[in-house]
């Protein structure tokens, strides 16, 4: 059995290390062929308590225009606990982690409610292009 590149795994991370103040929505990626997002992964530096702060991440699909209204691909939910350098997994919605469309826009969604935010995180997707079947 020889090596198919087509269900080869890739991966992908940003680091951002600027408050943006506010909920944002900002495009990070564009997927150059149907695919499918198998993970996705995030770290901070700063620990962020859920008692006195909250902060959510999300990876959002936006269209292939890149400003169709977000759907979640992947959440890390605001009432969870960030503890500095320990890395979290995202939860998928399998009904939107696979990627039917050429050029599909991911975004970052960040979602400040309270005082929470990062410092300097990591955000890291796994994916596959050119197969999305379910294995």
């Amino acid at each position: 059995m020889g090596f198919n590149p087509r269900l080869h795994p890739y991966s992908q991370s940003w680091s951002f290390d600027g408050d943006p103040a506010a909920d944002a929505t900002f495009n990070i990626f564009r997927f150059p062929a149907q695919g499918k997002v198998l993970a996705v992964y995030a770290c901070n530096d700063a620990a962020i308590a859920t008692v006195t702060n909250t902060l959510a991440i999300n990876l959002v699909s936006r269209g292939t225009s890149g400003t169709a209204t977000a759907a979640t691909i992947a959440a890390f939910a605001a009432t969870s606990t960030w503890a500095a350098d320990v890395p979290r997994t995202g939860t998928l919605t399998a009904a939107n982690q696979r990627i039917t469309t050429s050029g599909t826009w991911l975004a970052c969604h960040y979602d400040e409610t309270g005082t929470g935010t990062w410092t300097r995180l990591t955000l890291q997707i796994d994916y596959i292009v050119g197969a999305y079947e379910d294995s």
